[in-house]
């Protein structure tokens, strides 16, 4: 009877481990495969985030266009490359510089120093329909023997070398152009105004009040003068008559308000009396 109690009680034994085994084998599992995945992913992860430091397309690498706070700001020359620079010379017409040439002149303008060398190079970075490439142009018409200057005239025009923007006296080619400069590069500049008017004066002095009304007569009366020429010599009858006009009528027209027929009748009735001797009438 013990016996098979015994057996029986080894039976009732290994009937339930049989039960319990499955149930262990498969938390066993569970767990093991929860390592293997765990593990295999912290290694893909490793490795992916490996390969991203070493990319050269990475994110972590490209460099923000400010500067850090910590960081100086770089004063090197930009090296990007313009499609359209503004020109050295206007209209790009070579210099008549030498390479010598450009090295020793020196410029001073927009709050810096520069031979014409160094102004051509700094003229690389900046664009062809840049603000300011008149007015650089004009310097270099100015000191680095660049043949013609800008044109036309800026329409914001506040720096005139002579009032009103009239022409210098002597309206040569040479104060033109001295007039243009003044107008670029002074309106540009206008801190700079007065000194480049007095330099400019000095070569293309302004007329005076009573010339500039003389000229706005001289317009209108050229109309009915066939030859122009006669008002080269001041003392011709034309030129005193135009003078009178201007100058000595007691009426004072003002030429922007007079119709052009009754200044023209006027100036044929003063010319008439300076052409026969009317200050010598008795």
């Amino acid at each position: 009877v013990t016996r098979v109690d015994e057996q029986k009680d080894q039976r009732n034994h290994n009937e339930e481990k049989d039960r319990m085994c499955p149930c262990w084998c498969w938390i066993t599992l569970v767990i093991l495969l929860f390592v293997f995945v765990i593990g295999g992913t912290g290694t893909a992860i490793a490795i992916f985030l490996s390969r991203q430091r070493s990319s050269p397309s990475s994110p972590t690498l490209q460099t923000s266009a400010s500067p850090s706070p910590n960081q100086a700001p770089s004063l090197a020359p930009t090296v990007r490359q313009l499609e359209q620079p503004c020109s050295y010379c206007f209209g790009g017409i070579p210099s008549t510089f030498t390479a010598a040439e450009k090295n020793r002149v020196s410029i001073q303008a927009f709050q810096d120093t520069f031979t014409c060398g160094t102004f051509q190079d700094a003229l690389l970075s900046i664009p062809a329909d840049d603000e300011t490439c008149p007015a650089r142009q004009a310097i270099t018409w100015k000191h680095c023997g660049c043949p013609s200057i800008p044109d036309p005239i800026p329409q914001d025009v506040s720096c005139t070398l002579c009032a009103g923007g009239e022409l210098p006296k002597t309206p040569s080619a040479q104060c033109r152009d001295e007039s243009k400069y003044v107008s670029i590069f002074g309106s540009l500049m206008p801190n700079m105004c007065p000194t480049i008017i007095n330099q400019a004066m000095s070569i293309c002095p302004c007329p005076t009040a009573e010339e500039i009304r003389e000229r706005g007569f001289r317009s209108v009366v050229d109309n009915i003068i066939v030859d122009l020429s006669v008002f080269d010599d001041p003392s011709s009858a034309h030129s005193r008559a135009l003078r009178w006009l201007a100058v000595d009528d007691p009426l004072a027209l003002d030429v922007t308000q007079t119709a052009n027929r009754t200044i023209e009748e006027r100036f044929v009735v003063v010319l008439l009396y300076f052409g026969t001797n009317g200050p010598g009438w008795s």
